[in-house]
């Protein structure tokens, strides 16, 4: 198994399933009705369970989704396999507007010599954090604005403050560094706030 193979089923499996499920409370259609759809993508016992159980809840209108739509492939992205017919991946979804970023699991196992998802968890961000390093944050940087079609990209650490934010499952508040960086491109300089506790970063 290489990265590529499980960075691979990690995208590819979760969009597929998600949009069988989109298309099927589109379509006013039962779980009984897409489950064999869903079965050439996950296995009896995920389908019958967390996939079931979700499957009512699906909204065909909202921006809220059951699988992360981004998750990270580079500075959190690991992967293991117990066995050659099973793979475990772990990662991380970033905070960016619609998420509040967490922690993401998959899990795979191969039947009938097809990849199929056995297991989902996520868990979203709180007194239990990322805790990006600042040279994770410089990665991340680095990487989105060239996405955005910057050059010459320098990224340049200034400080660290300390900032407070709110754990919804435990309803308390907790505490995290936010980094303070510049950013020189060939379209300009510019002051980031980038937050460790879930990757979420503007310009102030």
């Amino acid at each position: 198994m290489t990265k590529g193979k499980a960075v691979d089923l990690s995208y590819r499996l979760p969009h597929i399933i998600e949009g069988i499920i989109l298309d099927g409370r589109y379509k006013k259609q039962s779980f009984n009705t897409i489950r064999p759809q869903l079965l050439q993508y996950v296995t009896k016992g995920f389908a019958d369970t967390k996939l079931k159980n979700y499957y009512p809840h699906a909204c065909t209108e909202c921006d809220s989704f059951y699988f992360p739509f981004f998750v990270d492939t580079d500075v959190r992205f690991s992967f293991s396999q117990p066995n050659s017919n099973a793979l475990h991946v772990k990662t991380v979804e970033f905070a960016d507007g619609l998420s509040s970023g967490g922690f993401v699991e998959y899990k795979f196992v191969k039947e009938s010599g097809a990849w199929k998802m056995s297991d989902y968890t996520y868990e979203m961000v709180g007194k239990r954090h990322l805790q990006l390093s600042v040279i994770e944050a410089v990665t991340l940087l680095k990487q989105d604005y060239q996405n955005y079609g910057h050059g010459n990209v320098n990224v340049s650490y200034i400080s660290t403050v300390r900032d407070t934010a709110h754990d919804y499952r435990a309803n308390q508040k907790y505490s995290y560094d936010k980094y303070i960086f510049r950013v020189e491109t060939n379209k300009g300089r510019f002051k980031v706030s980038f937050q460790s506790n879930d990757g979420m970063y503007y310009e102030d």
